[in-house]
């Protein structure tokens, strides 16, 4: 019998502080939900927001990552995974491969 790994938590990434908006939308829900991006690791994102959808709702996340006068939209694909006092935390389907985009662009995140 073959023994099986203790689940690791995956909050334990690097996780880089950046200033961005994130826009969700589910299935269910109509209207987008348009968010302040806090921190951003490779399997998920924190993300200051009065609406409290819940927790494994699936959804796709777009984060809009500024420049000075053009910007890059990353559509991920996820789902709430927890509520703060001032917003939601999501977890990604699959690792974010564009993750190291904000530790190159942390000056645009300020």
């Amino acid at each position: 019998m073959e023994k099986q790994m203790p689940n690791k938590d995956r909050r334990d990434r690097i996780r880089i502080h950046f200033k961005a908006r994130v826009i969700i939308r589910t299935g269910n829900f109509v209207k987008n939900i348009v968010m302040t991006l806090k921190n951003i690791s490779m399997t998920g994102l924190l993300a200051d927001t009065n609406d409290k959808l819940p927790v494994g709702q699936k959804c796709d996340v777009a984060v809009i990552v500024p420049g000075k006068s053009s910007k890059l939209v990353l559509h991920i694909k996820g789902k709430i995974s927890r509520h703060t006092k001032t917003g939601i935390a999501i977890r990604f389907n699959d690792e974010l491969e564009w993750w190291s985009i904000f530790s190159m662009f942390t000056n645009y995140g300020k």
